[in-house]
């Protein structure tokens, strides 16, 4: 099964012509990436991903995520664990 799951940072260089909609449009066709929100701070978007153990995330970023052109940096966070994961908003939405 899927047995990582990782946060992605990713800051975007802005000298590259369309920067957000290369990216947006690289990442939709790769399967590891199940989340894709382009966010404020001090990145510009934030990918969710799983992958089946470490070989298989460092295939994803030497073979895909690394050769997205317009990426200036990236930052990887591993989840170690998780307290809370609501998939139903409150009623109050």
């Amino acid at each position: 099964g899927l047995g990582i799951k990782t946060f992605i940072q990713i800051q975007l260089d802005f000298h590259r012509d369309n920067a957000i909609q290369t990216f947006v449009n690289e990442v939709k066709d790769i399967k590891e990436i199940t989340e894709c929100h382009h966010v404020t701070s001090g990145c510009d978007f934030i990918l969710k991903i799983f992958v089946k153990d470490i070989k298989a995330y460092e295939k994803l970023i030497m073979e895909k995520i690394s050769k997205i052109s317009v990426i200036k940096t990236f930052q990887t966070m591993m989840i170690l664990s998780t307290s809370k994961n609501e998939a139903v908003l409150p009623r109050e939405y």
